[in-house]
C-alpha cells in the first residue's frame, strides 16, 4: 500500500513538473512573438495609401495618448473640486480654444442653413423677451441654464459651424458691413474696450463670465443678424415679433399691477426654482411710495420701460405703412397697452423714451 502512494505521488510530481516546463515554453514564446511584433520596421505602402507605422512606435504613442487622458481627467477632478464655482470657467478655456481650432478645419461645405439661423434668431428673440431670465435649470457645479443660455449656445454654436463651413456665407457677411464701415468697426472696437476691460475688473474672473454672456448675446446675434436681415422678409419677421413681445409683455405688467406682485412668484416649479438671493430680490415686490411697480418678465421695472419705449417706435411704425384699417385698429390698440405698461412701471425713463422715440421717428420720416 505504501509503495502504491510513493508511486502516484511521483507521477503527479512528474505531470507538475511537465506543466510547468510548458508554461514557461508558452510565455517565451509569446515573449518572443511580442518582441519580434514590437521590433519589426514600419510596413511602407505605395502612394496614395497610408503607411502603417512601426508597431513599437504605435504602441509609445497610445501609451503616451492614454497617459495624457489620466493626466488631464486627474488635473480637472482636482482643480474642479478645489476650486471655487466661479473660477471653474477658467477650466473650459482650453476646450473652447479647441473646438475653435476644429471648426477652422472643418472644409467648405457650400450654402449655409439659411431656414435655421433665421429660427435660431428669432427664437432667441422670443425668449430674451418673453420668459425670465431668472427661471432657470440649475446643476450642480454649472451656471444656470436659462432657456436664452440654452438657445443662445445652440444659435452660436449653429452659427459658427455655419460661417465655418460656407465661404458664400462669409463672403455675403462681410459685403454687407463693407456697405457701412463705420458700423462693423464701431463694433469690433466696442468688443477691444469690452475685452480690455476685464483686466482693470477687480474680479477678472467674474468680469470674464459677463464678458462671455454679452459675446453670444450681443457680438454673435450682430454678425448674424447682419446675415439673415439681408434675405427678403427676415426683418419683417423679426419686428413682428418684436411687436407682439411687447403686447404681450404690457399685458402681463397690467395683470401683474391688479395682482401687486409677480404672478409667476408663487407657481414656479421645482426644476426652475433658484435658491438665491438675486432672485428673491426680483420676485419680491417693490413699491415707488404707495404704488406698485410692475416689471413683467424682467428682472426690475427700469427694464421693462426701456423695453416698451423702443418697441414702442416699431409698432408706430407699422402703424405708418400698413394699408389694412383692421391692422391700424390693433396697432392703436398695443400702443395703448405699450404705454400703459410703462406707466405700470412707474419708471420716468420709460415716457423720456417715448418722447424721444417719436421725435426721432418723425424727424426721419419728414425727411424721407
Amino acid at each position: 500500500m505504501k509503495h502504491k502512494c510513493v508511486a502516484a505521488r511521483t507521477d503527479s510530481d512528474k505531470k507538475g513538473g511537465q506543466m510547468i516546463r510548458q508554461a514557461m515554453a508558452s510565455i517565451k514564446g509569446i515573449w518572443k512573438r511580442a518582441g519580434q511584433h514590437l521590433t519589426a520596421p514600419a510596413f511602407v505602402a505605395l502612394s496614395p495609401f497610408r503607411s502603417k507605422p512601426a508597431p513599437i512606435s504605435s504602441l509609445l504613442s497610445k501609451t503616451l495618448f492614454f497617459s495624457f487622458c489620466v493626466f488631464l481627467g486627474v488635473f480637472y477632478g482636482f482643480w474642479g473640486t478645489v476650486l471655487p464655482p466661479a473660477f471653474i470657467i477658467l477650466l473650459i478655456i482650453p476646450f473652447l480654444i479647441f473646438a475653435l481650432l476644429v471648426l477652422w478645419l472643418l472644409p467648405d461645405t457650400g450654402d449655409a442653413p439659411e431656414r435655421t439661423l433665421k429660427r435660431l434668431l428669432l427664437a432667441f428673440t422670443a425668449v430674451t423677451f418673453l420668459w425670465p431670465n431668472y427661471l432657470a435649470i440649475v446643476l450642480p457645479g454649472l451656471p444656470w441654464l436659462s432657456m436664452r443660455r440654452i438657445v443662445g449656445l445652440a444659435m452660436v454654436a449653429v452659427f459658427l459651424y455655419s460661417l465655418s463651413t460656407s465661404s458664400k456665407m462669409r463672403h455675403e457677411i462681410v459685403d454687407a458691413m463693407n456697405s457701412i464701415p463705420l458700423l462693423w468697426k464701431l463694433i469690433v472696437a466696442f468688443f477691444v474696450v469690452q475685452t480690455i476691460s476685464i483686466a482693470f475688473s477687480p474680479y477678472p474672473v467674474l468680469a470674464y463670465k459677463h464678458w462671455f454672456n454679452s459675446q453670444y448675446a450681443w457680438t454673435t446675434v450682430f454678425f448674424l443678424s447682419v446675415y439673415v436681415f439681408m434675405k427678403p422678409g427676415h426683418i419683417s419677421s423679426w419686428a413682428k415679433l418684436i411687436c407682439w413681445a411687447a403686447v404681450i409683455v404690457s399685458l402681463i405688467a397690467i395683470a401683474e399691477q391688479h395682482n401687486q406682485m409677480v404672478l409667476w412668484a408663487n407657481h414656479i416649479p421645482p426644476f426652475f426654482k433658484i435658491e438665491d438671493d438675486a432672485v428673491e430680490r426680483i420676485l419680491t415686490p417693490t413699491f415707488r411710495g404707495n404704488e406698485y411697480r410692475s416689471q413683467g418678465i424682467f428682472g426690475v421695472s427700469l427694464a421693462l420701460a426701456e423695453f416698451l419705449a423702443l418697441s414702442f417706435t416699431l409698432l408706430l411704425h407699422r402703424f405708418a405703412i400698413t394699408r389694412s384699417s383692421w391692422e391700424r385698429i390693433l396697432l392703436v390698440a398695443a400702443m395703448i397697452a405699450a404705454v400703459a405698461g410703462i406707466a405700470m412701471s412707474r419708471a420716468r425713463v420709460g415716457f423720456m423714451g417715448l418722447i424721444v422715440g417719436i421725435s426721432i421717428y418723425a424727424f426721419i420720416w419728414g425727411y424721407r
